[in-house]
């Protein structure tokens, strides 16, 4: 054949590779073997790996202010270091609104186990009583009730979708009782269950209000054992309300 150009139909050389790499691969199966599961396991690893840290990253993103929430934290010395821990008093959330004007809003919350009774149902559920701010600084949607108001009666409950079926064997609990600490407290609102990719882990809402009902509301500076919340307003700056606010305590 004289050198020079020739033209070689597409299919038919896409084909032609393919039938050596049939060819190949059964000559050599286990090497193969190896290097095609080799191939699998590390894709499928890093698959999981980037669906993970996908994960992680969208903790708590859905909130419409997410910009703008900021979780307290306090620190002090210990031992010669600096330290920081995620509760601070209960005085401090009431005493930030009242005093910078900076700050929108306040959430203080406290995380607690009780036993929840409604009919002949009696269940171990978990809490979480905050302020009735709550709801308007975090979006979690509610499926009943209005956002707010569900939180201002003392006696006002709000459950997720997954505690009234667990109560009620339905999600249409607006207005039903559920008996705590030998009270009654009536569902003023239904929640969408918590998304898997928030930091937050409660069942349903109880109002502040009962903290101070059962004295447990200490207006002062020692109690450390509370979360505090704060959305400033759009525009603040950051690093100049956090200056202000270090040495508060």
């Amino acid at each position: 054949m004289r050198p020079g150009l020739t033209f070689v139909r597409f299919d038919l050389m896409i084909k032609n590779y393919i039938t050596i790499a049939v060819r190949n691969i059964f000559k050599t199966k286990g090497f193969t073997f190896i290097n095609i599961s080799g191939l699998a396991v590390g894709m499928a690893t890093a698959i999981l790996i980037l669906t993970w840290i996908y994960h992680e990253l969208r903790f708590d993103k859905f909130h419409q202010n997410k910009k703008n929430i900021y979780h307290a934290y306090n620190r002090g010395m210990m031992d010669g270091k600096l330290q920081c821990w995620e509760t601070t008093p209960m005085i401090l959330g009431p005493t930030l609104k009242n005093e910078f004007p900076d700050v929108d809003a306040v959430a203080r919350g406290y995380s607690r186990w009780f036993v929840t009774i409604a009919g002949d149902r009696k269940l171990s559920t978990k809490a979480f009583i905050t302020d009735p701010s709550f709801l308007k600084i975090f979006s979690f949607p509610l499926v009943e009730g209005d956002v707010n108001t569900v939180l201002e009666d003392g006696y006002s409950i709000v459950v997720t979708k997954k505690m009234a079926l667990k109560m009620f064997d339905t999600v249409d609990a607006l207005g039903k009782d559920i008996k705590i600490d030998n009270e009654f407290y009536h569902v003023t609102g239904v929640l969408e269950d918590l998304p898997p990719n928030t930091d937050f882990n409660f069942e349903y809402l109880l109002s502040w209000e009962y903290m101070r009902r059962t004295g447990d509301d200490e207006i002062n500076w020692a109690n450390n054992g509370i979360f505090t919340f704060v959305m400033l307003k759009d525009g603040t700056d950051f690093e100049s309300v956090n200056e202000k606010i270090k040495d508060i305590t």
